[in-house]
């Protein structure tokens, strides 16, 4: 799914990805875009979080997670793997959610999935 959008982003732009974001959903696997400071701008899955900050984005155990993702991917071109803790929300339950994140460009593409 990452490869899928990166290709997605390099040949037809940022808009074209965030509009067409729920091609790159598999049930609960997902892809989700941040921009080059970490605000989320696109997410199949919780739109609402669409603009917020790094900040302002919380694990469930109040952490802020997305330095994390933007540390990894940086750090390796083929990007890398940062486990979490949030609600899943289809259980309302809290599990360990594990998201791979690469960097293309001046944007960061993952994908994420929550472990039961």
């Amino acid at each position: 799914m990452v490869a899928a959008a990166s290709a997605s982003l390099k040949e037809h732009g940022i808009e074209h990805l965030t509009q067409h974001i729920q091609e790159f959903r598999d049930g609960d696997p997902h892809v989700f875009v941040l921009d080059a400071d970490g605000v989320l701008v696109a997410h199949p899955v919780s739109p609402e979080l669409i603009g917020m900050s790094p900040d302002e984005l919380l694990d469930a155990d109040g952490q802020p997670f997305i330095a994390s993702m933007l540390a990894v991917a940086a750090s390796n071109p083929k990007g890398g793997w940062v486990d979490y803790r949030r609600t899943k929300p289809d259980l309302q339950e809290v599990v360990t959610k594990f998201s791979y994140v690469v960097q293309r460009g001046e944007h960061f593409i993952g994908t994420s999935i929550h472990w039961e």
